[in-house]
């Protein structure tokens, strides 16, 4: 068995050797920042989505006991979220209250599908070139920041564009510069 795990390992599907560098290391914290940042844009919303419906908890509440009550008997949580993507109990909360609330959603839906395709070119474009892609990662925290800060918003918007499309020429090079065993 022991031969087995041995030929396995030197084969040439593995890498051999990969140098933990300073620049590997500053590449890797910022990717884990970014994930960090994406991620707390989920946190704002649930905290924003869980005081909303807190606010709005006896309309909601009373929705919930007049349609479902009857069959299911149940009540629904303090902490709320009794909508499963139909907004059927939001339709209940107060206008401002929701506008804020969809504001948040949006964001948070923006911040998810942009997460999705920046961190696979981070990846990719940090195993060859870390510290072009560890600037181009704290530029677009930068800029992700001065937008949720309002902070001109349209310019730091066509910054980000500009750096997504760094990341993407990046990662494209580094398939070439890559040696793949």
């Amino acid at each position: 068995m022991k031969n087995i795990f041995q030929v396995v390992y030197n084969s040439e599907i593995f890498v051999h050797k990969l140098e933990l560098r300073n620049t590997r290391v500053l590449w890797i914290t910022i990717g884990t920042f970014m994930t960090y940042e994406y991620f707390s844009s989920y946190l704002k919303f649930n905290e924003i989505k869980r005081t909303t419906f807190q606010k709005n908890f006896k309309s909601i509440h009373d929705k919930y006991q007049k349609d479902h009550f009857s069959s299911s008997k149940s009540t629904i949580d303090l902490h709320g979220f009794p909508d499963q993507g139909d907004w059927l109990f939001s339709k209940e909360i107060v206008e401002a209250d929701l506008k804020e609330l969809l504001r948040f959603k949006d964001t948070y839906d923006e911040r998810w599908k942009e997460y999705c395709f920046v961190m696979p070119l981070f990846i990719v474009a940090g195993l060859w070139t870390p510290v072009i892609t560890s600037v181009l990662g704290v530029a677009l925290v930068y800029s992700n920041r001065k937008i949720d800060k309002k902070i001109n918003e349209i310019k730091f918007r066509a910054y980000k564009d500009y750096i997504i499309g760094g990341l993407i020429i990046n990662s494209f090079l580094s398939c070439f510069g890559l040696r793949f065993y």
